[in-house]
């Protein structure tokens, strides 16, 4: 798709987007608030998704609707079926590219984050790479940072601690200056595993503590229970 194609595309999104009912346009946030934790069993995320795809394409919104897509792959890789996430997420980044930044920054998001998928072994390495690059092509800070997280986890998952740290303290900034709970927890968790594989013991436990403390406030209840289990045998 040429430059002037795809200007002219992108108007014709924002024109369709502006047109669209109200109660249409709430379906995208409701679809993060409803099946974005995955909390409810699979069985409900995908009826939910269903409908919500169809509303979409009944009224001819392609971004609505690989939103569901984009968001269905997500759910199969939180039940590892990655072979079927990495398809779908494929299908969604060529669609969307250059399109809709929402829904290519949530594929590339969940893509780079090797922690999804299992490790090193099934994971693209360039991911990262290319979620920073789009993060500082289209000036989003968040997405940036969490780049910069996930970075982290590629360096950590091949011992390179130093590197990792390193990358943890930028993300680590960046989600404390936007005041991110969860975020920070996630980094703080870290870079206290870190301190605590390079025998830094007394730093560990003020990571584990400053992260066990946001996870709370963030209500993630179960990883400020494993922190906690941490902190315990630490003593």
């Amino acid at each position: 798709m040429t430059r002037r194609a795809l200007r002219q595309w992108r108007k014709v999104v924002g024109e369709q987007r502006r047109r669209l009912p109200t109660e249409v346009m709430r379906l995208q946030p409701e679809i993060d608030g409803r099946i974005g934790p995955f909390t409810a069993p699979k069985r409900s995320c995908l009826r939910w998704l269903n409908e919500a795809k169809k509303i979409f394409t009944d009224h001819k919104y392609l971004s609505g609707a690989t939103y569901c897509d984009a968001t269905l792959a997500h759910l199969h890789l939180r039940d590892h079926e990655t072979a079927q996430a990495k398809r779908i997420f494929d299908e969604c980044l060529h669609l969307q590219w250059g399109v809709e930044n929402q829904t290519v920054g949530y594929c590339q998001e969940r893509l780079a984050d090797v922690m999804q998928w299992g490790g090193a072994r099934c994971f693209d390495f360039t991911w990262p790479v290319v979620y920073l690059a789009f993060a500082f092509n289209v000036k989003e800070k968040l997405a940036l940072y969490k780049a910069c997280m996930s970075l982290g986890d590629v360096f950590l998952s091949i011992d390179d601690k130093d590197s990792a740290r390193t990358l943890f303290e930028v993300a680590l900034g960046g989600f404390s200056y936007m005041d991110i709970h969860h975020s920070r927890a996630q980094c703080l968790l870290r870079l206290g595993n870190i301190a605590e594989n390079t025998g830094e013991k007394v730093r560990a436990r003020e990571y584990w503590n400053a992260a066990c403390a946001l996870f709370e406030r963030s209500f993630q209840h179960e990883q400020a229970a494993e922190i906690k289990k941490k902190l315990e045998g630490e003593r």
